[in-house]
């Protein structure tokens, strides 16, 4: 048999393998042909059908290799064949779980570099911050120290120093001129 047909023969014989039971192979092969209504014997069957689908089912973990034992014992993979609802099902299954992790993993790569250059231009941002606030302040200052107005009268006092009496003398300004 190719191994098309055999996939073929194992994704309709998984489901109807019990679980948590142990199954002679050669039997549920046996009822899996009877139910699809195949021509094949197992008893005469020179093609070795039940040796190729157990080596497939050993390969892929299905089952257990157990040399000793004419009875098999589905494997936690045979299990969850068996609830996706065949060999080709849980293949696909397992296709979309490795999209969806390489999907999560480029999601939180994003947003670790999201995060990192968010950080960079935070610090940034907070020194801006700090830079502008303090010369705000600064000249919010000065204006208040040089240029006084007196609230009495619509003039502005510009104060000079004298140098002669290293004093600040005020110089009246009208605010017409």
């Amino acid at each position: 048999m190719t191994k098309e047909e055999i996939e073929k023969v194992v994704d309709g014989l998984i489901p109807r393998l019990p679980v948590g039971k142990e199954f002679p192979l050669e039997y549920e092969l046996t009822m899996y042909f009877n139910s699809i209504l195949s021509d094949i014997k197992l008893k005469n069957d020179r093609t070795n059908i039940v040796e190729d689908v157990m080596d497939f089912m050993i390969e892929n973990e299905y089952i257990k290799y157990r040399p000793n034992d004419f009875t098999e014992i589905l494997e936690p993979r045979g299990i969850e064949a068996k609830r996706a609802g065949g060999h080709f099902k849980y293949l696909e299954m397992l296709e979309k779980k490795v999209e969806r992790e390489n999907k999560q993993d480029k999601i939180l790569d994003l947003e670790l570099k999201l995060k990192t250059f968010e950080s960079k231009i935070g610090k940034k941002l907070i020194v801006a911050g700090f830079i502008i606030t303090f010369l705000s302040f600064l000249v919010s200052v000065l204006t208040v120290e040089f240029l006084k107005t007196d609230e009495n009268k619509n003039e502005q006092k510009i104060q000079v120093e004298n140098p002669l009496l290293n004093k600040k003398g005020e110089i009246k300004k009208d605010s017409l001129n």
